[in-house]
């Protein structure tokens, strides 16, 4: 349903009865106990919210006639009817509620909810105030939850020679402390130890879209490969970014994360395509073992790169491997033209040296600690060793 289009509509029929110093019935739904369904439901929220909200509001429509209208007002829902006695009224608020009543003890998690459905008779001039000014102002602000499962991680670029943007991802603990990622087990095995990250991705989702709205820096999001991957996720997902529509949208990055090796290059154009509905720009991270990069543009993706491992920090064999790897990688993005980035970097000495290679992007908790909430970026920031050689430079 279109809140505005109905809103607008009950608006001309207010107003046109409003002229005729009429009363219209009502019928105001409060739906209670959602701070212990929210709580309780933890990072299960934004889907169930989303469940509650467009199940309630089916189950009015079809308990209401065509020319009614119901419009969802808080945590709940204004319902008014268009031509009803105070019986008829009552009859349709005793229905709505044992209705909605009956949805909530039957769905998973919703037991706790309950309808309060009050009837209440009010003047056309009254109600035609408040709905004209419903139908002329802002849409009310996009419902997020609270929940911070993400982590802000400072995105290094070499074109500013420091910290340009913000990637908004889940953080886990690997054996060189903490590190962007959703498995443990990607890194080593390049499989998942979970497959379902939906819940995960929307709250990271909603994270990322709150703090571009205000942040100065460009935020990034990640979305774990398997959620694009199963279509009922994918749809679900792309619903919710649809649902979380801000202009700061334009200024954002999303990544598809932990993508196993073998993917279909057909798959990941789809999911590229799907996303660039809501996102200009997408990028892929992918397995440090994945070789199948000599096509990836046709992905239509922007950037792609993969996390490196702790061969970055070994012998200094290890370290040449490790650089010849990521001087690889590299060159076989930016002659497709695509910005290639690397993630998970441990020590300022190991980015110098892969700095010579087509580098564009960089991250790592050692060098760019992750933080709760995105800094606004006057500068460009610089790494320790840039700095002292600002220092030499200018004695």
């Amino acid at each position: 349903m279109a809140i505005q289009a109905e809103l607008e509509r009950l608006a001309a029929r207010v107003r046109a009865a409003a002229r005729d110093d009429g009363l219209i019935e009502t019928a105001q739904v409060k739906l209670m106990g959602l701070d212990d369904v929210r709580r309780a439901a933890g990072a299960r929220w934004p889907r169930m919210r989303e469940q509650v909200r467009a199940g309630s509001l089916g189950l009015i429509a079809q308990r209401i006639g065509p020319d009614d209208a119901v419009i969802p007002c808080g945590d709940g829902f204004l319902v008014v009817f268009a031509d009803s006695s105070t019986e008829q009224t009552q009859a349709r608020c005793r229905e709505i509620r044992e209705a909605l009543v009956a949805f909530y003890l039957g769905e998973e998690g919703l037991g706790a909810l309950r309808a309060d459905v009050e009837r209440e008779t009010v003047s056309a001039a009254h109600l035609a105030g408040l709905v004209s000014n419903g139908a002329a102002a802002a849409p009310p602000p996009i419902q997020r939850n609270q929940l911070k499962l993400g982590r802000f991680w400072p995105i290094w670029s070499s074109r500013h020679s420091g910290v340009a943007a913000y990637h908004c991802a889940p953080c886990i603990n690997g054996p060189d402390g903490p590190r962007i990622g959703y498995s443990a087990d990607f890194l080593a095995k390049a499989t998942h130890e979970k497959r379902d990250f939906l819940d995960l991705d929307l709250c990271l989702m909603e994270q990322a879209c709150a703090a571009s709205e205000t942040a100065s820096a460009p935020i990034g999001l990640s979305v774990h490969a398997t959620t694009m991957q199963v279509r009922r996720s994918r749809t679900i997902y792309l619903s919710h970014l649809a649902a979380n529509s801000s202009p700061a949208r334009q200024r954002m990055f999303v990544t598809i994360t932990e993508i196993e090796p073998g993917t279909p290059l057909i798959s990941l154009t789809e999911w590229t395509s799907a996303l660039k509905h809501h996102f200009s720009r997408v990028a892929l991270d992918l397995h440090h073992g994945d070789r199948a990069l000599g096509s990836m543009a046709s992905s239509g993706a922007w950037a792609a790169g993969y996390h490196l491992t702790e061969a970055q920090a070994g012998s200094s064999a290890q370290v040449r491997a490790a650089l010849t790897e990521l001087d690889g990688w590299c060159r076989t993005l930016s002659r497709q033209g695509m910005l290639p980035f690397v993630n998970g970097f441990q020590t300022g000495a190991f980015l110098e040296m892969a700095k010579y290679s087509d580098i564009a992007f960089a991250s790592g908790e050692s060098l760019w600690p992750s933080m709760a909430a995105p800094e606004n970026l006057a500068a460009p920031k610089r790494t320790g060793l840039q700095r002292q050689r600002a220092a030499i430079s200018s004695d």
